[in-house]
């Protein structure tokens, strides 16, 4: 049974030339690229993705998404994997979400940039879906004129 995992290579991927590098990992553990595109961030796409994170963080975090997003080009990427477990699988390749505690090996662990300080937000590279019910959420949210 096969599964399918959504990721995006952020701006910070784009700008330090790293897609390869990044989807070479990907493909390494068996994942497929059922769909992708290039796209330019607005405002309402990333506040959107990002929104339990800003009740939770707080106006200042929109403030940081401003700075790291808006206007700058990301890779949304629907994966699919062999086994049933690409979520996982996929979380795994990037490695923990502050790359000062990703493990060597990890994609964030060997490129991401971590911060000093712990409540600021990190530059990791890659957002991959959590969950099932994320997946449907942002596939359809950075795909939305596409069914799948």
């Amino acid at each position: 049974m096969s599964s399918r995992t959504f990721i995006i290579l952020k701006p910070d991927a784009l700008e330090r030339g790293l897609v390869d590098a990044v989807m070479q990992r990907f493909f390494n553990e068996g994942f497929v690229v059922e769909h992708m595109h290039y796209r330019v961030i607005d405002r309402v796409l990333i506040k959107k993705h990002y929104e339990k994170v800003i009740e939770r963080e707080g106006p200042e975090f929109i403030h940081w998404l401003d700075k790291e997003f808006v206007g700058k080009p990301a890779i949304p990427i629907i994966l699919t994997h062999e086994n049933d477990d690409g979520i996982t699988v996929a979380r795994n390749i990037l490695g923990n979400r502050r790359p000062e505690s990703a493990e060597k090996g990890s994609i964030r662990g060997d490129y991401g940039i971590g911060q000093m300080d712990p409540a600021k937000p990190a530059m990791n590279l890659v957002h991959a879906s959590d969950s099932e019910e994320a997946f449907d959420k942002e596939k359809n949210l950075w795909f939305r004129a596409t069914r799948f």
